[in-house]
C-alpha cells in the first residue's frame, strides 16, 4: 500500500558518529509492501576512502494511519552484510518496537563491523498485513530502498527512499607497502 501525506520530520537523534541517509527528512510515503524492507546502504556513497563502517545505531520511521490497522507494533530491526544484489549474512537483529511518527532505534552494545555495502531492514513476519508502516521520503529515488517477501528477490521501492538511517564510524585499510615505502613518508 501507498498512502501520501506531506508532513516534515526533523531528526534530533542520539547519534554518535557519521549519519548515513539517503532520505531527504521529509516523510512523505509509508509502505507496507513486502514482509521484508531494507535500505542497501554504499559506505562509498558518503566517504569513498572508506573500506567499511563501525555501525552503532540504526534509526527507522513508521507511520500509523490506520488503513490499514497495525496487528502489531512489533518486528525484527536486522543488519545484514551485503551491496544492492541483496543481503547476504545475518550481523545483528533485535526485537523492537514501532513508534507512530517517531524515531525507533537499534542500539548496538558493540558497534557492528560491515564491509563497504550493508543492509538495514525491517523484518515484519510477526504481521499479516506488513505492519508496521515504513515511512519514505519523496525525493530523489536513489536505487537504495527495496521490498521482499521472500528475502531472495527484492523489488526497488520507486517512490523514494525509506526513512531508515544509520549510524556509525567509518573505518579505514592502510595499504599496503613495506616498511621503506612508509618510513619514506616522513
Amino acid at each position: 500500500m501507498r498512502t501520501f501525506f506531506g508532513l516534515f520530520v526533523f531528526a534530533a537523534g542520539v547519534f554518535a558518529g557519521q549519519l548515513l541517509q539517503y532520505d531527504d527528512g521529509t516523510a512523505t510515503w509509508f509502505s507496507n509492501e513486502g514482509k521484508y524492507r531494507g535500505v542497501a546502504f554504499d559506505v562509498g556513497h558518503f566517504n569513498p576512502d572508506a573500506s567499511g563502517f563501525d555501525l552503532s545505531f540504526v534509526e527507522y520511521w513508521f507511520y500509523n494511519s490506520g488503513i490499514p490497522p497495525w496487528d502489531t507494533d512489533q518486528f525484527y530491526a536486522e543488519v545484514w552484510d551485503g551491496g544492492t544484489a541483496g543481503p547476504v549474512s545475518l550481523l545483528a537483529t533485535q526485537a523492537l518496537t514501532a513508534l507512530h511518527y517517531s524515531p525507533c532505534y537499534l542500539e548496538l552494545a558493540n558497534p557492528v563491523t560491515t564491509g563497504t555495502g550493508f543492509w538495514c531492514i525491517v523484518n515484519t513476519e510477526l504481521s499479516a498485513n506488513g505492519s508496521p508502516s515504513l515511512l519514505g521520503d519523496d525525493g530523489p529515488d536513489h536505487n537504495r530502498s527495496f521490498y521482499s517477501n521472500n528475502m531472495a528477490t527484492w523489488t526497488a521501492w520507486t517512490l523514494g527512499d525509506y526513512m531508515v538511517r544509520a549510524d556509525g564510524e567509518y573505518f579505514f585499510h592502510l595499504g599496503t607497502g613495506s616498511w621503506a615505502s612508509i618510513k619514506a613518508l616522513f
